[in-house]
């Protein structure tokens, strides 16, 4: 063993000790006063406060186990491209929809989509039943899906439980005889790639989509996905007239103002966004690696986005589902978002074209709730599953019976 692999070898020793340290003894503390904090401090906005919400159906096990979850970057400061980070992202948000897709019926196939073989990017087509995937794509609604993780984590993956969810609760309601089929991708991550590759791919996937023959397309995305899939939206209807258009557009706790700029009026500061799955330093940490990679600074903040841009992303037949929690850090941006889509259909631009915007906020909820609480207990799981209710509504509705 050289000098360089013994340095490395004790930085990785000592990393191990301080998150011991903290998962034994300091995270114990900061959750016994995080659940002081929710008794003492009163919430201003009573229908979307988290002074009742996340506390009372997480408890104190659930905060614990979210702040061990976030060690790696609130404690040892490791970046999310590091493997450690990546690997408890993944932990964290597999296990609940492996929970979920056990219950339910779910088949899975796996392609590329990419035509370099130097570049090959895949996705996969995720059905309620397994005949499903070989329906002609006539038959065949597809949900073009981006998973969450702030451009420096995550996988598809995560995502699957919801996808099985969500398409046996539209093939239930839909009488047209097609069937949903969600085509969830795996784009590059950054730090290591560029953001322009991320949305490239998002759109490369959308392309391939077309060229097999699927007329009916939905995009949709949570989180930072939901980001990408503006991207997208924006790209189509400015840049690729000739493709087929999205019917239509569902964007789960979307990252429109990754840095965190505006705060929700009911969260005294900054440090009481640690109750959340998605923290203000974790939002912004995140977004400081993927934010300079871009070449085109309005992909990273879709809040600041003009008029002409947005209204690029509603589309024209199905219009867009927003739907978030009330206790969701990023809620003042998201807000602020939906009011500025809303000016546009029908308010300050005065357009009333016929397009919808639908807003879905479900109070006490925390960011991405309706992805990552659908195997927990209680009311939690009772408001994520009605939120699948109100995505497949949409989609019914969007796709016309």
């Amino acid at each position: 063993m050289n000098s360089d692999d013994l340095v490395v070898l004790v930085r990785h020793m000592r990393q191990v000790l301080l998150m011991l340290l903290y998962v034994a003894f300091v995270a114990p503390v900061e959750t016994a006063v995080a659940m002081w904090q929710y008794g003492r401090v009163n919430s201003r906005d009573k229908d979307n406060g988290w002074k009742l919400g996340y506390a009372s159906h997480v408890g104190f096990a659930g905060d614990y186990l979210l702040r061990v979850l976030r060690c790696p970057t609130a404690v040892l400061g490791l970046s999310h491209e590091q493997p450690l980070m990546r690997v408890l992202f993944v932990l964290g948000s597999l296990l609940p929809n492996y929970l979920v897709q056990y219950g339910e019926g779910l088949a899975v196939k796996w392609i590329s989509f990419s035509d370099s073989l130097a570049n090959a990017r895949r996705g996969a087509f995720v059905a309620a039943d397994k005949a499903h995937l070989s329906l002609p794509p006539s038959r065949v609604h597809v949900l073009l899906y981006f998973h969450g993780g702030g451009f420096v984590c995550g996988t598809p993956v995560q995502s699957f439980g919801h996808s099985a969810l969500l398409a046996h609760a539209v093939n239930r309601k839909l009488t047209n005889g097609l069937k949903l089929v969600t085509f969830a991708v795996e784009y590059p991550l950054s730090p290591e790639n560029s953001n322009d590759a991320t949305i490239e791919t998002c759109l490369e996937a959308y392309k391939f989509l077309v060229s097999q023959n699927y007329t009916s397309i939905s995009i949709g995305g949570d989180s930072a996905g939901a980001n990408a899939a503006l991207n997208v939206l924006s790209l189509l209807s400015s840049a690729h007239h000739d493709l087929v258009q999205p019917v239509s557009a569902l964007l789960y706790s979307p990252w429109v103002d990754p840095f965190v700029t505006i705060l929700p009026p009911n969260y005294p500061n900054e440090v009481s966004f640690y109750h959340d799955v998605l923290s203000v330093p974790g939002s912004k940490k995140m977004a400081s690696l993927f934010a300079p990679t871009a070449s085109l600074e309005m992909r990273v903040k879709p809040l600041d986005w003009p008029i002409a841009l947005l209204d690029a992303c509603i589309p024209k037949k199905g219009g867009v589902l927003v739907l978030y929690g009330g206790a969701d850090g990023l809620r003042a941006g998201i807000d602020a978002f939906v009011d500025k889509l809303d000016g546009i259909v029908g308010g300050a631009a005065g357009k009333n074209d016929g397009r919808r915007v639908v807003k879905k906020r479900y109070p006490f909820m925390p960011h991405c709730f309706n992805i990552f609480f659908l195997s927990s207990i209680g009311v939690s799981k009772k408001t994520a599953m009605q939120s699948v209710e109100a995505s497949a509504q949409f989609l019914v509705e969007a796709i016309g019976e």
